[in-house]
């Protein structure tokens, strides 16, 4: 079976969790950004925390990344185990690497955080968008692994997909998440989930009600997976805006509605790329761009050679490591 984790932070402000409490399984709650400093801390973490305990909501903890050294990520470790010290989280203690810029370092910073959180005694993760994720590199690393993708029908992680966030406007409107297990690594209670669906894969467990009866309360769960890695395997390639910006000045795409017939829902991504490139800022030009899955506001600000602190002002941006996909932005 699958399991529907919400994750919730200082945007939702003070979150209604008695009535989240019937419709979830647990929580990953947000507790802050960055290196170990009291200011970035998340404002709503120690009341979110005591509201699952009180209510008996398992819950988990992550910290959105910046790290782009070593000394970096362990002061993030630091950070993330001076606030969850005290609590008992049932869930994992995440990292979340999506930073732009970062992706080159996403996957050391992994590993530093999480060996750091294990050693500590907690079960622990990482985070990242389906996109980052794959050109990171985070398939092989051995920790929980929390993937985002929207819009589709699967998540095509380049690993072993321990949990999806297949939307960020399912229960109670916020982020919500299938986790196919509650453990780290995949596993619950001593079952490797992944493991059993490395054998299925390899036909251990025959078809039908065959794998049914053999693989029992755990069907669900790893049926998912497979099913999971088999919709990865046959998922078309991820587009490369920056190649299809390359076309676009060569002129290979044409002008007008040509390029837009060509280009088609990659139109306004693309040509925004290309209006940076070229400088262009006139006010002819349309000054809006909607939010792709994987996009951070300081990726989109460089696009368009701005900064983040401007475009998170010009669009009242309260936190700018909150953005959705299919989100309009004034530039």
């Amino acid at each position: 079976m699958a399991y529907t984790i919400i994750d919730v932070g200082y945007s939702q402000g003070e979150f209604d969790w008695e009535s989240a409490k019937g419709q979830i399984d647990g929580a990953i709650i947000e507790c802050g950004y960055g290196s170990d400093y009291d200011s970035q801390d998340d404002a709503q973490f120690e009341r979110n925390v005591s509201e699952c305990e009180r209510l008996g909501i398992p819950w988990g903890a992550y910290l959105y990344s910046y790290a782009s050294n070593d000394d970096m990520a362990n002061s993030e470790a630091d950070h993330a185990l001076r606030l969850i010290s005290g609590h008992s989280p049932q869930l994992p203690v995440f990292i979340d690497v999506e930073e732009n810029g970062l992706q080159g370092f996403a996957h050391r910073a992994c590993e530093v955080f999480c060996q750091r959180i294990k050693d500590a005694g907690y079960t622990t993760g990482f985070y990242s968008g389906r996109a980052y994720a794959n050109g990171a590199g985070l398939g092989d690393l051995p920790w929980f692994a929390w993937i985002a993708e929207y819009g589709a029908d699967s998540c095509s992680f380049d690993g072993n997909l321990s949990a999806w966030q297949y939307t960020n406007s399912g229960v109670m409107g916020v982020d919500t998440s299938y986790f196919y297990a509650l453990g780290g690594g995949g596993s619950q209670s001593g079952v490797d989930l992944n493991a059993l669906a490395d054998a299925v894969l390899r036909g251990d467990y025959g078809n039908g009600d065959d794998r049914k009866s053999a693989l029992g309360a755990n069907y669900d769960a790893v049926q998912t997976i497979v099913n999971q890695r088999l919709a990865s395997q046959d998922a078309p390639a991820p587009v490369d805006l920056n190649a299809l910006a390359d076309g676009v000045i060569r002129g290979e795409y044409g002008d007008g509605d040509d390029r837009r017939a060509a280009l088609g829902d990659n139109y306004d991504a693309v040509q925004a790329i290309v209006n940076s490139r070229l400088g262009v800022s006139d006010a002819t030009q349309a000054q809006t761009y909607t939010v792709q899955s994987g996009d951070t506001l300081s990726g989109i600000a460089a696009q368009f050679g701005t900064d983040y602190q401007t475009l998170a002002a010009a669009n009242g941006i309260d936190n700018p490591n909150v953005i959705y996909p299919g989100q309009v932005l004034t530039i």
